[in-house]
């Protein structure tokens, strides 16, 4: 057969039943080398009848051969419990068994990754070499599962992570916009972290202060404090705290930064005169600017300028530059077209004005329509990359809190998915639903396992309900700890006589013979109906009990253990039952 070399690609890594997503990428690469690739995609058709063509029957026997060799292919790249199940199978029909074998495991594979990746910081110490590669290993297995996150998201998710050492440089990397690839920052943090300086151990030379200074003043013991070097240290008994600089200032940190507001480098929009000074007159006048662009708004401001633009049939001005003026010799029909697009382009541009606050007006009023937006898109750019990295870090950050209703969670991470998703960067929906369910508390983690285990692939909106009847359905926990604790810390009086007039008050004749407050007896969880009743055994795929539990698994499993047989691989292919 030709293209061997090709072929070993699927011998080295035999479908053992943890690998399917690589051995199929494996296998259609060798397919497609060999151009046979689309008997994967297409059934074997009906055989041609008996008074076809010589050309028919021999297209129609060339066809069931390749067929043949593709499927004892793909059964040559298995190990031999596979084989059994799947050999009698031609190559079209064997595929589609082993996607609905390995569905579930492909969906538990991407929630195991988004989980890691979520949970994923960088410890104190760690080299940020190790960090980078590690949260770059979960990307690219995102991305080998078929749900790539765009290269601005992980970018920013790595930022995020990082440690406090590294908030300068984030800082600076938002401040100048950078843009960079994974690669490319992975060389930067590199750099970054050669010139950090070694941390001393202040906090040891304070605390070897404070603990000495009770000895400040005292004479030394004979012989102390004599030895070589230690002649100043002979008149104290104490080791002074060292004297430590203080930090370097930094110098003109906002030379090289563009002001949001005027456009002129070398100050922030804080420290902006022109700025300052519109907000006196606002405040002065009474006047409200929060509907107008005003600086930190460009975003929404953008989206309801093409919404009227869109409903008066004149967005296109913001698209197109204004064409150059007829010639003199142009048609009547020709200048009054150019003449009335005029017009429009002005009339766009005035209400773009007209909807900005004084100072932008100054800067931008001389401008038409076109011009106005690409400028503006120029100026807010880099307020848009600072606020999808603000989102994606407190998206990171969210976690639902002891005694969070699930409802104020959930749609606490739905609007940072919509909030990504209108600065152009929409989250996958199962990538979003993983995120979520891999944040909820503790008391959610059966409800999780069994959305896992039924591969439910709801809508977030969906879920949101699902979630609030399991938390509808949770029982409510009784304070077991309040009185424990009461019963132990006064249990050292049992036996003991009260003191005089104590215990007799109303309803308090049964404590007057007790020293101490008894437990209260907290009656015991009720027990589950028969929680098992809808799972479908993962051995013989009847419905009603677990696999711990088939009598048919644990009948097999001491046959094998007489036998002395390995049932490593065998566990794993009775996941899939399949019936010849």
């Amino acid at each position: 057969m030709n293209n061997s070399s090709i072929r070993s690609i699927l011998e080295k890594e035999k479908l053992n039943g943890n690998n399917f997503l690589d051995w199929y990428r494996n296998l259609r690469i060798v397919l497609r080398a060999e151009q046979k690739f689309y008997h994967l995609e297409e059934a074997l058709p009906e055989a041609p009848a008996a008074n076809a063509t010589a050309a028919v029957r021999n297209a129609y026997t060339r066809r069931c051969n390749e067929q043949q060799e593709v499927a004892c292919l793909m059964l040559a790249s298995m190990i031999p419990e596979l084989q059994k199940n799947l050999e009698n199978l031609a190559a079209f029909d064997m595929l589609r068994e082993l996607k609905v074998m390995f569905e579930q495991q492909a969906e538990q594979e991407l929630f195991d990754t988004v989980k890691s990746f979520h949970a994923c910081k960088q410890e104190e110490g760690q080299s940020v070499s190790s960090y980078v590669m590690k949260m770059k290993g979960y990307l690219d297995q995102m991305d080998r599962l078929g749900y790539p996150m765009p290269q601005i998201l992980g970018v920013s998710l790595i930022l995020t992570s990082l440690s406090k050492d590294y908030d300068q440089f984030v800082q600076n990397y938002n401040m100048h916009s950078m843009g960079k690839t994974i690669a490319e920052l992975h060389n930067m943090l590199k750099l970054a972290e050669k010139g950090m300086p070694k941390k001393a151990p202040v906090v040891l030379a304070i605390n070897k202060g404070r603990i000495q200074k009770k000895n400040k003043g005292k004479p030394l013991a004979p012989g102390k404090g004599q030895g070589k070097g230690k002649a100043q240290l002979a008149q104290l008994a104490y080791a002074p705290k060292p004297k430590i600089p203080p930090p370097a200032k930094k110098e003109h940190p906002a030379k090289d930064t563009v002001c949001h507001h005027c456009g002129v480098v070398g100050h922030w929009r804080r420290n902006c005169a022109a700025y300052l000074e519109g907000l006196k007159k606002n405040k002065a006048s009474g006047a409200s600017t929060s509907e107008k662009l005003n600086g930190n708004n460009f975003l929404d401001w953008y989206r309801n300028l093409r919404i009227v633009l869109r409903a008066e049939q004149k967005f296109y001005h913001l698209e197109e530059a204004l064409p150059e003026a007829p010639a003199a010799n142009a048609t009547a029909a020709v200048r009054n077209a150019y003449t009335r697009r005029c017009n429009e382009q002005q009339e766009v541009a005035c209400l773009m004005l007209a909807s900005m606050i004084p100072e932008l007006q100054k800067n931008l009023e001389n401008l038409a329509a076109f011009d106005m937006l690409r400028e503006l898109k120029v100026m807010f750019e880099q307020q848009a990359e600072q606020e999808l990295f603000d989102t994606v870090k407190s998206f990171h950050a969210c976690k639902q809190e002891e005694g969070q209703s699930v409802s104020s969670y959930v749609m606490k991470m739905k609007g940072y998915l919509d909030q990504m998703d209108r600065l152009g960067y929409p989250m996958p929906q199962i990538l979003g639903v993983s995120l979520i369910l891999t944040s909820l508390s503790k008391d959610y983690d059966q409800f999780v396992q069994n959305y896992n285990m039924h591969s439910m692939g709801k809508t977030i909106a969906e879920l949101h309900n699902m979630l609030k009847l399991a938390e509808k359905g949770m029982p409510k926990k009784a304070p077991v700890v309040l009185a424990i604790n009461k019963g132990r810390i006064q249990k050292k009086n049992k036996g003991k006589p009260l003191a005089p007039g104590k215990g007799q008050g109303k309803g308090k004749a049964q404590l007057a013979q007790l020293a101490y407050a008894p437990k209260p007896k907290i009656p015991p969880p009720a027990k589950k109906e028969h929680p098992a009743k809808d799972t479908v055994c993962h051995h013989c795929g009847v419905v009603g009990h677990w696999r711990r539990n088939c009598a048919a698994y644990l009948e097999g499993l001491k046959k094998n253990k007489a036998s002395g047989a390995s049932t490593s691989v065998l566990q794993m292919c009775s996941y899939f039952p399949y019936d010849a």
